[in-house]
């Protein structure tokens, strides 16, 4: 008879219930309808600016509209924003699996862009306009990665957990001075991908 007002003061009550449920459900409704239609949204239009950018290149003369790459790129660009309300990152991570297994059997496969584009660029006479189409290249899977990563559930879980394991490890006081030197690393390695370094190989 002890034991039964110690179990039912555990048990929890209707009301936590039912506000564990509009939470989860407000959360649910914030990801899916806010979080996930802005990254959609700013995926899109990072797509259509490089596009843009690279059809600006080729109509300046940079760039020639016959190039192989130049062709590859926009069918890359264009199937991103075709497709981009439809990819998740298990689909991305299932297709790079099943392109590793079925590897040696001839079928259509994702990576053969980027066997053909790599190709159509090591074999380039220019060295400028190569590493023009490689910094083309590398903006449209990083912009494709960071999409794909911060649009998952998975992936935003873990990394919510890996920072709250991370202020935890090195407290407050310290914290915010390690994720400066990190922003600052990430924001480098985001530029150098972004083609900042674009004018002076092409001037080269």
């Amino acid at each position: 008879m002890g034991l039964l007002p110690m179990i039912d003061a555990q048990m929890p009550r209707a009301e936590d219930i039912v506000i564990g449920a509009l939470c989860l459900g407000g959360l649910w409704f914030v990801y899916q309808f806010v979080w996930k239609k802005s990254l959609l949204d700013h995926f899109r239009q990072k797509l259509f600016a490089i596009r843009d950018e690279l059809f600006m290149d080729a109509a300046r003369g940079k760039l020639a509209f016959e190039d192989p790459a130049y062709g590859m790129l926009r069918m890359l660009s264009n199937s991103l924003i075709r497709c981009s309300a439809s990819i998740t990152l298990t689909h991305f991570i299932i297709t790079i699996l099943i392109d590793f297994v079925f590897r040696g059997v001839q079928h259509e496969s994702s990576l053969d862009l980027h066997d053909n584009f790599k190709k159509c660029v090591d074999g380039m006479r220019s060295e400028g306009n190569a590493h023009i189409y490689r910094a083309y290249y590398n903006r449209l899977i990083w912009a494709a990665a960071v999409h794909f990563l911060l649009s998952s559930v998975v992936a935003l879980s873990i990394f919510i957990v890996m920072l709250v394991a991370v202020i935890i490890r090195y407290k407050i006081e310290g914290v915010w001075q390690r994720f400066a030197r990190l922003g600052r690393r990430i924001t480098e390695v985001a530029l150098e991908l972004d083609g900042t370094n674009i004018a002076p190989a092409a001037a080269a």
